[in-house]
């Protein structure tokens, strides 16, 4: 008997057919997995950034001590100059060895770290300049934008 060859055809392309369906949606897997495992790999950056922004406010809300802010008196509370006199830890060249030293900064421009310590404990801040916002680093913000204009909007 002879086989008639479009029949067989047929019959080899109804067994490779579902081979093919695998393959493609093994392909189709393949891809999805390096689109995921860049993305997982693109959280977990973030994360470590996360992390390590979250190392250095700690380290910087541990690194000050005894902050105090104080005003001149001079004018409206919410223009008064204050001043922001801490105590914050550092080497001594000499011994090595960490030691409380004095700063002073004015609170129109403190350090970042400083600003980050402040923040931490907002009721370090003058009444004038926490009755600004309910949110301290949005007081200390019009605070300084006030000043830096010269007057008090609103």
């Amino acid at each position: 008997m002879t086989t008639n060859p479009i029949d067989a055809v047929k019959a080899e392309l109804s067994t490779v057919t579902p081979l093919a369906d695998q393959l493609r949606a093994m392909q189709h897997a393949l891809k999805r997995e390096a689109e995921l495992v860049a993305k997982l790999k693109q959280f977990d950056a973030q994360q470590a950034d996360a992390d390590r922004a979250a190392a250095r406010k700690a380290a910087a809300i541990t690194r000050f001590k005894n902050i105090r802010i104080t005003g001149t008196g001079k004018g409206s509370p919410r223009m008064d100059d204050y001043t922001i006199t801490y105590n914050v830890l550092a080497t001594d060249f000499e011994t090595k060895e960490l030691v409380l030293r004095p700063g002073r900064q004015s609170l129109a421009g403190p350090a970042p770290d400083l600003y980050t310590a402040i923040l931490a404990d907002p009721s370090v801040l003058p009444a004038a300049i926490r009755a600004l916002d309910a949110d301290p680093d949005t007081a200390v913000r019009r605070y300084c934008g006030d000043k830096a204009r010269g007057y008090v909007r609103g």
